[in-house]
């Protein structure tokens, strides 16, 4: 997906050939007005009968008129479709990121309970983010819909086979990670009453709700007669418009210069809708998944992370009282938000280091049997 700034007269980037449809356009478009202006020379040299039909010109502006609102429409569809898709993408991640940070929450501070904590939050963070990584490539059309995962290693190898063989495998990922919370919610591991667990499972199942809109946008094109229709249009548009240009004109370069532009419009108005019309694939103007997946790991990473799961210590400035408002201060001096205004799926910033990583990832965990994970024994 191209991020960019339209700048102050909004014209920066009209020149910019990194995912525009003008380039196709122009090549449409440019052959087309060369035969209007052939066309109206010879028409200058030879005046026949057929040459002075009436209302060529009125013929072919409403023909174009009906054209382009077609074309709109097709447009407005297409955006719809690219809008709602980006949404629910996005708020399957939110979800699925809200469920597991409430079941980090929920999690026991008993200190006998340390070691089962820990090995649940570890599990629970590989599951998830092979979950998301799997809801993404049911919907990619990418060529290569590879995505990087929290490292699975000491994941039952029988339980990862039955996973890799299996083709839904985003309703087994869930299954387990409902099963795991529920395990752990059994025998003391997170500490919630059932009623708000279940809402936590229903974070889990909105998300998967959300993923369903998104397939639905990926696997339902736009409905076949009416793309038909309008491409048989557009090509008798292209054919007629050299003819009709120069009959509607008196100069070469007045037919030249019309036909162009009535078909750079409109073909560039026909390729908008088809970027728009699938962002789930490789294309500049596609939508980022492999950075969207990227971004949801390093959240979860974080989550795990002792300074995350602990809410901090609190203690008065010296000279303040609870019965005084509290003062106000520039956000950028606690989150540095000046060095990373531009911070967008992970194009600006630092990542993680290696030990930062390394210290979130150490200690492989055994997975256990599905039917209780929680009480697996620790490496």
């Amino acid at each position: 997906m191209i991020s960019y700034d339209a700048g102050y007269w909004a014209v920066n980037f009209v020149f910019r050939t990194k995912g525009s449809v003008f380039p196709k356009a122009f090549c449409i478009a440019l052959p087309n007005a060369f035969v209007a202006a052939c066309v109206q020379t010879y028409c200058n040299f030879h005046d026949q009968g057929w040459m002075h039909i009436a209302g060529v010109g009125w013929l072919w502006s409403r023909y174009s008129f009906v054209l382009g609102f077609l074309l709109v429409f097709r447009n407005g569809q297409a955006y719809s479709r690219f809008r709602l898709g980006s949404k629910e993408l996005f708020e399957v991640g939110t979800e699925w990121l809200d469920a597991t940070s409430s079941l980090m929450a929920f999690c026991s501070h008993k200190p006998e309970m340390k070691e089962e904590v820990r090995h649940f939050r570890q599990l629970l963070v590989r599951l998830m983010s092979m979950l998301h990584c799997s809801a993404l490539q049911e919907v990619s059309a990418m060529d290569d819909d590879s995505q990087e995962i929290i490292d699975p290693g000491g994941i039952d190898p029988h339980a990862l086979e039955f996973l890799m063989q299996a083709k839904n495998k985003v309703d087994i990922l869930l299954t387990w990670i409902k099963e795991h919370a529920v395990s752990a919610q059994r025998n003391g591991i997170i500490v919630v009453a059932p009623p708000i667990l279940a809402r936590v499972l229903q974070e889990l199942s909105a998300g998967l709700i959300a993923l369903a809109s998104v397939r639905q946008i990926r696997e339902i094109s736009f409905p076949f007669p009416y793309a038909q229709i309008l491409s048989g249009m557009m090509a008798l548009h292209w054919l007629i418009s050299p003819v009709f240009a120069a009959l509607s004109v008196t100069t070469p370069l007045w037919a030249f210069i019309s036909c162009f532009l009535v078909s750079m419009s409109l073909w560039s108005l026909l390729y908008i809708a088809l970027e728009l019309d699938q962002p789930f694939g490789d294309d500049y103007n596609d939508l980022p998944l492999k950075l969207v997946h990227n971004e949801f790991n390093k959240c979860l990473l974080l989550t795990i992370r002792p300074e995350a799961c602990k809410c901090p210590d609190f203690e008065l400035p010296e000279g303040a009282r609870l019965d005084k408002p509290a003062t106000l201060c520039d956000s950028a001096d606690v989150f540095n938000t000046r060095i990373r205004k531009d911070d967008r799926f992970g194009n600006v910033g630092e990542d993680m280091s290696p030990e930062e990583i390394w210290q979130a990832l150490k200690m492989p965990l055994v997975m256990p049997s599905c039917t209780d994970v929680s009480l697996a024994p620790l490496p």
